[in-house]
């Protein structure tokens, strides 16, 4: 096994996909806003006891998927799933309710902090 393939395998997740279903899950996803397909089928499934994060590029859809888990925007078409129960939101309330909380990025949170290092290694 090569050193590449080490490192690869070591930076596989604790546990699999098939040893417990998603916390919170979304299958085929999509949302437009008039001719502007924001969403084309996206899914997302996130594991209990793990750490998520959703990164893309401006205008990849991360805003307008993270409001449909938490009932801010109805979707157009796909599935959302809470375990294996599925899931309609009709408000942010209710996804509160359902213990859908997203945590989002707001760099006035931590203002000392800069997306660079200030130390050198």
């Amino acid at each position: 096994m090569s050193s590449l393939d080490q490192r690869a395998e070591a930076a596989q997740p604790v546990g699999t996909w098939d040893e417990a279903p998603a916390a919170l899950s979304a299958t085929g996803v999509v949302k437009s806003f008039g001719a502007t397909r924001a969403l084309r089928g996206a899914n997302l499934a996130l594991l209990p006891a793990e750490v998520h994060a959703l990164v893309g590029e401006n205008g990849a859809g991360k805003s307008t998927l993270v409001k449909i888990l938490v009932g801010a925007l109805l979707p157009d078409a796909g599935t959302l799933m809470l375990g294996e129960a599925p899931l309609t939101l009709g408000s942010v309330r209710e996804a509160v309710a359902a213990g859908i909380v997203p945590v989002y990025q707001h760099l006035t949170l931590m203002p000392h902090l800069s997306v660079r290092s200030t130390t050198s290694r």
